[in-house]
């Protein structure tokens, strides 16, 4: 691989690793508003992640005890939010405008919401209700999306780091 190649691997890895960075963050805002919203429904904080978890997997029951499901669900937001994330990061590339690249990051989330409660949750989990109200759902997806917007920023402490 020449000299041009290398610098375009490493490109890409900064694009990977600014959208990483910003999907996770964005997916532990989403996490930190599921615990709000439950309080604010008087349930515990903990509703949410255990109910993602004991749905995604099956053999993950209750009874097992709920940090299990809990982490379970905490780790499978944070891990699709890291890989949305760096998707997006693959699709802004250089975008240094951080009102266009939220706007179009709740663009991104508004379709990533739409795909998985319209084609993905029903087959992987047809029978399971939703883990918290729609409404409720849909703000954690656009908070996710919003912080997608820091993608400029974190880019620039990328390449910075380097």
């Amino acid at each position: 691989m020449g000299p041009s190649g290398t610098s375009r691997s490493r490109t890409i890895l900064q694009h990977l690793l600014a959208g990483l960075e910003t999907g996770v963050l964005g997916s532990l805002l989403a996490a930190g508003w599921y615990g709000l919203s439950s309080l604010l429904r008087g349930q515990p904080v903990w509703v949410v992640p255990v109910r993602i978890g004991a749905a995604l997997f099956e053999n993950l029951s209750l009874r097992n005890g709920f940090s299990q499901a809990a982490a379970a669900g905490i780790a499978f937001q944070v891990v699709a939010g890291g890989v949305l994330g760096a998707a997006f990061g693959l699709l802004m590339r250089d975008t240094a405008r951080v009102a266009r690249t939220m706007l179009l990051g709740i663009v991104f989330s508004l379709g990533c919401f739409y795909a998985w409660h319209s084609w993905l949750a029903p087959s992987l989990m047809p029978a399971e209700p939703l883990p918290a109200s729609m409404s409720s759902v849909l703000v954690a997806h656009l908070l996710f999306g919003a912080h997608l917007g820091r993608y400029p920023h974190a880019l620039r402490l990328v390449r910075g780091a380097e």
